[in-house]
């Protein structure tokens, strides 16, 4: 429903100053959904967001605005001098997108900053990318959630493997039970040294989105004994992820305890509590422990 959003100023590939006005309006009905606040982010040319702000609906109406079906917006958009970097970097070119807390609601504007454009003229690549800026974003959307999928579907035929695996070997060794022993730690530090090749493909099927994306897709923490940390966007909650590569683990650890976290989610007996103590220093090394607690936050998963 993007369309329910209308502006009015500035129009698409506008030329605007450092301060410009923008006006609109949206359904009336919107407002009695408690959607009064409009978001407003500030893209540049690779979609990517640099600011983010926000502002009211002045829903004061005379008798004319009271028969429409229509709520009228407007509020002055200026830029710093911290924001003009990001927007000189894109030779002047930008895009805004308001939206609505719910995220049903969007609609994107590609605008030029006249005063940021290079004297030599703009590149021609740049010019492009300008020109499809709501497209592209809707594109690496779509395809960040396939590239989701794909990874938990390799984590569960890796999952299936490993275990099948295991089964085996424990036949193998006449039924006893060898989680702890040198069978076992001879085939995980093979699974350790084997290059990732699926996953490898995968990342690079997607590449554009994930880099689009940067910490949001996923941002990984650190790597210890062949354990990957990450904390997920598409998360809620203060947890993040450990992922190994070859055992198909994806287990779900506490913070700030960091605790593993004991449901069906999880996957205990791949995780031995020497692994897990393993874990547990390695970030409670303050500088550690500081880019997770950074992580979260940047995820928005810590208040």
């Amino acid at each position: 429903m993007w369309s329910d959003i209308r502006i009015e100023e500035p129009k698409p590939f506008d030329k605007v100053g450092f301060n410009f006005l923008l006006s609109g309006s949206v359904p009336k009905s919107w407002i009695d959904h408690d959607l009064s606040e409009i978001l407003l982010d500030f893209l540049d040319v690779k979609g990517k967001t640099f600011l983010g702000a926000s502002f009211k609906i002045d829903q004061r109406q005379n008798l004319i605005q009271r028969l429409k079906r229509t709520l009228s917006f407007s509020t002055v958009v200026g830029f710093n001098e911290t924001n003009l970097n990001w927007i000189a970097k894109s030779q002047g070119r930008m895009a805004i997108r308001l939206s609505f807390r719910n995220n049903k609601h969007e609609i994107y504007v590609p605008l030029i900053v006249e005063a940021l454009e290079p004297l030599s003229g703009v590149d021609p690549k740049i010019l492009e990318m300008h020109k499809n800026i709501p497209e592209r974003i809707r594109q690496y959307k779509v395809d960040l959630e396939n590239y989701h999928k794909k990874l938990i579907e390799l984590d569960s035929k890796r999952k299936h493997l490993y275990e099948a695996a295991l089964a085996e070997a424990t036949n193998l060794e006449g039924g006893e039970d060898i989680t702890d022993g040198a069978f076992l730690r001879e085939m995980l530090a093979a699974i350790n040294k084997a290059p990732d090749n699926e996953r490898e493909e995968i990342d690079e099927q997607y590449r554009e989105a994930r880099e689009w994306a940067g910490p949001l897709c996923g941002e990984e923490i650190g790597r210890i004994n062949g354990f990957v940390i990450r904390v997920l966007s598409s998360d809620h909650g203060t947890h993040f992820h450990i992922f190994h590569q070859g055992r198909a683990i994806n287990a779900r650890f506490s913070f700030p305890d960091i605790r593993l976290i004991t449901d069906c989610k999880n996957i205990r007996a791949t995780i031995r509590s020497d692994e897990e103590q393993i874990i547990r220093e390695f970030l409670n090394n303050p500088s550690k422990f500081q880019a997770l607690k950074n992580a979260l936050e940047r995820a928005g998963r810590l208040a």
